[in-house]
């Protein structure tokens, strides 16, 4: 590609188990550079497009509130994703000499980008996707300075002065500013994005409201990577044969895999909700049912319910519940000076 883009994430605390086959999914893609900000230690070898810088949650904070002139709250890792917006300011060393910034997530396994993202979309749209998880900005003073305007659910003075997540990064904050001010913004759904709630993988499209959804769902399918690669396998109502479709990357949010260390030497392998599989054959009906988890009617709604009480206990154990709780009804505290700072700019 002509066009030059680097991707950033910010990880404190502990990796998840699966962060070498991030890394790894990281190297099939030298169409694009990635970069992570991170205080652990990675033991495994780099492709040559990922640069591991090192540094603390107190670092991070201090770049942030340079950028933004005032100190910000920043006291756990989950606000980090609030900061996502400002990695165009608070990176310049890194992104000065890349067309496009982007930021993205490591409960997530890359397919082949460039199947997905080309120089014809990034030519003509000013940012890519919508969501926290993998969003590309055009490396410019507008849309590194967008963040600031006052179109957003809550004005950036009270997101950052905010100890909660605000979900700034996706549709209570910047996808709102970038509709508000009809920046052009390719928004189709082309990524396998894991609903929680389920112990089967299905993909949800709520990630887009007028964005052409590409990625469909099947009662019998499961999610893998081949030699790189992206896929949903599936059975076919239709003809009840076992059919693939591509993906750009598979996102499992709050899922919990294990056994990943037996697909770090496999150029294929599936993600279940339970554990990576690896797997040396094509993926026929059998292998597809026996990893599926699938449910049907009234199992499937109390396996909801179950799966939200379960994340709900993560989420009070580790502070999240409140802040998903007030991010629902939408009550989220304010800082009324500023809320009145922003309403009448």
């Amino acid at each position: 590609m002509k066009n030059r883009v680097v991707i950033i994430t910010c990880y404190i605390g502990s990796f998840p188990e699966w962060i070498t086959l991030w890394i790894q999914s990281c190297g099939y893609n030298g169409d694009f550079d990635f970069v992570m900000y991170t205080d652990q230690s990675v033991n495994c070898d780099l492709p040559n497009n990922l640069k591991i810088i090192s540094t603390t949650l107190a670092d991070l904070k201090n770049k942030f509130s340079k950028v933004l002139g005032f100190e910000c709250k920043l006291d756990n890792a989950y606000k980090l994703c609030d900061y996502k917006v400002l990695y165009g300011l608070a990176f310049q060393d890194v992104v000065s000499n890349y067309d496009f910034w982007g930021h993205c997530d490591v409960d997530l396994i890359f397919g082949h980008l460039a199947h997905f993202i080309d120089d014809n979309i990034l030519d003509n749209f000013d940012r890519i996707f919508e969501v926290g998880h993998l969003s590309l900005y055009r490396n410019n003073d507008v849309n590194n300075n967008l963040y600031k305007e006052p179109f957003g659910m809550y004005g950036y003075h009270t997101v950052f002065l905010n100890r909660d997540c605000m979900g700034f990064d996706e549709h209570t904050g910047i996808t709102r500013i970038y509709r508000t001010k009809g920046i052009p913004v390719y928004n189709k759904v082309i990524c396998a994005d894991i609903d929680p709630h389920y112990r089967m993988f299905v993909c949800m499209d709520e990630d887009t409201v007028d964005g052409e959804v590409v990625v469909s769902n099947n009662k019998h399918q499961i999610f893998g990577i081949e030699n790189g690669q992206a896929y949903r396998y599936y059975i076919s109502e239709l003809n009840g044969m076992v059919e693939r479709q591509e993906v750009s990357y598979i996102h499992f949010m709050r899922k919990h895999p294990t056994n990943a260390e037996s697909c770090l030497t496999s150029k294929k392998y599936c993600i279940t909700y339970k554990e990576f599989v690896p797997f040396s054959e094509d993926v026929n009906e059998k292998f597809i049912l026996n990893h599926d988890y699938a449910v049907d009617g009234i199992e499937k709604n109390i396996e909801y319910i179950m799966e939200f009480v379960r994340n709900g206990l993560r989420a009070m154990n580790n502070g999240k519940f409140m802040l998903r709780l007030k991010l629902r009804v939408g009550r989220i505290r304010s800082i009324s000076a500023f809320d009145s700072i922003n309403s009448t700019r």
